[in-house]
Parts: structure tokens; sequence; C-alpha cells
């Protein structure tokens, strides 16, 4: 064509799509979407392990996803579109010829022809032009591919054509370089996750006193206080699978539910009758405080407990250690622990 002012031979290939993709992904905003998603993701694994320790990995999968997409899901989509030709035209020729008033297509068979108005974008990256017809779909013609003109005048030709500058964008063509930095993301993510899991861990192995008027004991970190002033305790500390609840007795309290003894070991005994259990059940700990470790069964549920008794003046302290009977391989040598935290002033 006498009018021609610039032409290009494109041979379909894998590469110049991923191009296409990649510029898909930076014009639609997807992949600073997915970076920010991935970020936002990440702050919240990392804040949730804080707060609960190392747990599922749903978010962090996500995020790390969100990341993963943000390097190669524009090549992902590049391959797509390029699986999609017809095998048939993978290996056609196109020559591309551009005249004042319109651009046509050649494939060897048959010409087709685009006027410049139909194009509603065009951009550029280091490799190539993609003239956009659509939203999705495009022409791309490799910038090595021009028979006639050169890239840097084409840019000002289609520019001038089309109404608007053509928009240049980075890829990430480097692809070693983008494997290195998914890795590093991923040791950065799985750093971050197990430096708040271990916050976490220290933060609950320090323990936490729970007093009441003189008496005070120090628990984990996931017991809570029984707020509600309902129980017939003097004061209650519960987690999921354990209590500590808390008597104080006054003399007189003691004489009347007991009757007179001189000692938290006599008070102790008379307790364990009251259990249906022998005197000589009361043990003695590494205190010399007495203690009764038993097991009671309710309508549901049967509980293990561990007693300890403390006299303090003329009040007599009674401190219940209880969980579920399936648990008391694990809590006992935790309740002998949390005993000798026990401070009556």
């Amino acid at each position: 064509m006498e009018d021609n002012r610039f032409s290009a031979r494109v041979t379909p290939s894998k590469a110049l799509y991923k191009e296409l993709g990649r510029i898909q992904m930076k014009k639609t905003k997807n992949s600073v979407l997915f970076l920010i998603l991935g970020i936002v993701l990440t702050v919240a694994d990392v804040v949730l392990t804080y707060l609960g320790g190392m747990g599922g990995v749903t978010i962090v999968v996500g995020a790390y996803l969100m990341f993963f997409y943000w390097l190669f899901l524009g090549d992902e989509i590049g391959s797509g579109i390029y699986k999609s030709i017809h095998k048939k035209r993978r290996d056609v020729t196109d020559t591309y010829y551009f005249g004042e008033t319109s651009f046509s297509v050649y494939n060897g068979e048959e010409t087709s022809s685009v006027k410049y108005e139909l194009i509603i974008d065009a951009y550029e990256t280091e490799k190539i032009f993609a003239l956009f017809k659509t939203k999705n779909m495009a022409y791309v013609l490799p910038k090595n591919g021009f028979t006639q003109g050169t890239a840097a005048e084409f840019r000002r030709f289609i520019g001038a054509k089309t109404g608007s500058p053509v928009k240049r964008i980075r890829t990430k063509r480097n692809l070693p370089l983008r494997i290195v930095a998914a890795v590093l993301i991923f040791a950065v993510m799985l750093g971050a996750r197990i430096g708040a899991d271990t916050l976490y861990r220290n933060r609950i192995a320090q323990p936490v006193p729970f007093t009441v008027e003189n008496y005070t004991i120090e628990l984990n970190h996931d017991f809570s206080r029984d707020e509600s002033g309902e129980g017939e305790y003097d004061m209650g500390v519960f987690s999921n699978n354990a209590g500590v609840l808390v008597w104080c007795y006054t003399q007189e309290e003691l004489v009347e539910w007991l009757g007179e003894c001189e000692s938290a070991h006599e008070y102790m005994k008379r307790i364990s009758e009251i259990l249906g259990m022998q005197r000589e059940d009361v043990g003695v700990d590494a205190q010399g405080r007495p203690y009764l470790e038993y097991t009671e069964e309710t309508d549901e549920d049967a509980w293990y407990c561990y007693d300890v008794g403390q006299m303090q003046d003329d009040c007599f302290w009674l401190t219940q250690f209880y969980c579920f009977e399936e648990y008391s391989e694990e809590y006992i040598g935790r309740f002998i622990d949390w005993s000798t935290t026990i401070e009556i002033k």
C-alpha cells in the first residue's frame, strides 16, 4: 500500500503474550491490589499470631497467594491468552501495515482493516506495543518486528492517531529475580509468624496474679476471673479446661461446718470424711500444707480435683484446682506449681 507509514511482522510467541499479560495486570491495577492485599493479610496474620499463637494457615496462605499473583499472575494471564490462540495460528506470521486512517493485518490468506478511532488504549513495555481494541483484546507488536519505521517514530505516530499518548509500563521480565523475591517474601512471612508466636508464648508464660482480700495466686495468662458475683466462692478463676475456686472460712464458719479443730491439717481431714475419703488420704505438700486429691462425679461429667488448705490468723483458706478427669495427667503438675504461688499476707 502506497500510503503505508509503518509495517511490522508478528509471529505469536509465549514471551510476547506474557508481556501483554503484565500490561493487563498493570492497567487494571490488579498488581497493586494484590500487593496491598498481601501486605494487609500478612499484617493480620502476624497480629492474630501474637494474640493467639500460631494456629491455622488459611490467612498466611492467602497472603502468600496475593504476593505470588503480584509477581507472576501477569505471566499466567499472558500464557493463557497464548494458549487460547488456535494451534494453527501460533506459527503464522501476521504483517501489519499502518496507513493514515487505518491499519490492516495480513495473515497470508486474508486482510482485515481497523480504523484508529477503534483503538481505545495504547501501551508499551520495553519489548512490545499493545493496541487495545476492547478492554481485554489487543494487537501485540514486538518492537523488533518493525520492517518500516522505528519504534520511537511509531510511538509518536500511534499517539497522534489515537488521540492520546502511548502509556509506558515497566514489566517484571527477570524471572530469576522474581523467583528470588518470592523466596524472600516467604522467608520474611515465616520469620514474622515465628517471631509473633515467640512473643505470644513469652507473653502468656508471664504469670498473672489474681487477688481477693489478702490472698494472691499466680496463674497462666489464659485464665480470667469470674466477676459475676453469683458463685458461692470468694474467688473463681477459669480457663477453657480448668478452674480455680477459693474460699475463706472464718473461725465461726469453720466451727459450724467442721467443728472445733486446731490446725489446717485437721480441717482437711474433716473435709476428707465429708467427701467419703479416709483421713489418711490427706497429704502434705512441699510447703507443709495439707492437700486432697480426688475425682468427683456429677450426672454428666467427672472432675479431677486438687484441694489445698492453709490457715492464716483466724481464717482457713481452701483452694480447689479442678479440670475434666480426662485432662488430669496434663494438669496435675500445673496445679502443684500454681499452688506454690499462693501467698496470704
